[in-house]
């Protein structure tokens, strides 16, 4: 089971992923938004489709950089980077998958 503060990123996390998806990959349009959802005793992991124009990560500015603390987009990339064991971008960015590990409440 989770712990309280990798619960916490966990969902953090996932509520990233998808307003993501739906924000700048849907772009509000009426768009399929795929989530698949995966669980065993060492992992949870999420992967999110959508069916949007993709992104180039180079171009996503750093939130973390002295004067971009402010910039409206970046935010949710940092916090998956961070919050994450690992994160992979696929099909141009369309496809978002992330682990994080279980069994551990790191603080």
């Amino acid at each position: 089971p989770l712990g309280p503060s990798a619960l916490f990123k966990y969902r953090l996390c996932v509520d990233e992923a998808i307003t993501n998806s739906i924000t700048h990959g849907c772009k509000g349009t009426h768009q399929t938004v795929t989530i698949h959802f995966h669980w065993s005793q060492q992992a949870w992991a999420m992967q999110i489709t959508d069916k949007g124009p993709g992104f180039d990560q180079k171009a996503i500015p750093d939130t973390s950089s002295p004067g971009n603390e402010y910039l409206e987009h970046g935010r949710g990339i940092m916090i998956l980077q961070r919050y994450t064991d690992r994160l992979l971008y696929s099909d141009n960015g369309r496809q978002q998958t992330f682990w994080i590990r279980t069994g551990t409440d790191q603080h």
